[in-house]
């Protein structure tokens, strides 16, 4: 994993990043959402790093929400999505201004990956949670480095500055939590075509079930997702 010296942010870097894209919702990220929405434990969900709010908007109707996004801009933004101020402002590189346990579940959906110290990000969720903390990040992703015409220096790719598999997600699981499941999502062989892609749009024991298939078979899932339970 890369080391907190060879990476340094300032505010300036955060407010560079502007609001999160908007669009269509893809078939893909509402299939790994479903996924996700079946471990959710209690009645509130906090989302931490909650991008464009879609997974906080689906879930809406059946739970008190909450979010995090890092910039006032990502912060009304998704305020103005969800049509009330369920997100706030929280910087996921210090200590979140949230209680000990007053979320039910703590959602954290593709951010560690570009987090200079995951481990401690990964404590703070837990602090956090009542009893559940679920993420997801791309699977045994290969991070690819550009030389930035900048600075001169080589950058990764979308900002990613780590890789998870099931043999080191382990590694920043802190002592007072436990896995309680690890399941691969959207294995990339269904990217090929749009008929292939049009599986994730089954109901969700149909093309959840394919995709298990898949992923033992073809060992290239797009993300993983990890469930742990506080001890």
């Amino acid at each position: 994993m890369i080391t907190k010296s060879l990476i340094k942010r300032n505010k300036r870097y955060y407010e560079a990043l502007g609001p999160a894209p908007h669009g269509v919702l893809s078939p893909r990220d509402f299939y790994r959402f479903k996924r996700v929405r079946r471990h959710l434990y209690g009645n509130s969900v906090l989302d931490v790093g909650c991008g464009r709010a879609d997974f906080l908007k689906l879930i809406k109707p059946d739970y008190q929400i909450a979010g995090t996004e890092i910039t006032k801009v990502r912060v009304e933004d998704c305020n103005q999505v969800l049509g009330q101020n369920a997100v706030k402002l929280g910087n996921l590189d210090g200590r979140l201004d949230f209680k000990d346990g007053c979320y039910d579940t703590v959602v954290c959906m593709e951010v560690l990956e570009h987090l200079i110290d995951p481990q401690k990000t990964l404590q703070e969720l837990v602090r956090i949670s009542q009893k559940r903390v679920i993420i997801t990040v791309p699977f045994n992703e290969k991070i690819q480095y550009i030389l930035c015409i900048h600075c001169a220096k080589y950058t990764p790719i979308s900002g990613h500055l780590h890789t998870f598999n099931k043999e080191n997600i382990g590694d920043i699981i802190p002592n007072n939590a436990r896995i309680m499941k690890i399941e691969l999502i959207c294995n990339k062989a269904l990217n090929y075509s749009s008929g292939l892609r049009s599986i994730f749009k089954l109901p969700t024991p149909i093309s959840s079930i394919t995709d298990r298939i898949l992923n033992r078979i073809i060992p290239k899932a797009g993300w993983m997702m990890v469930i742990l339970d506080k001890k």
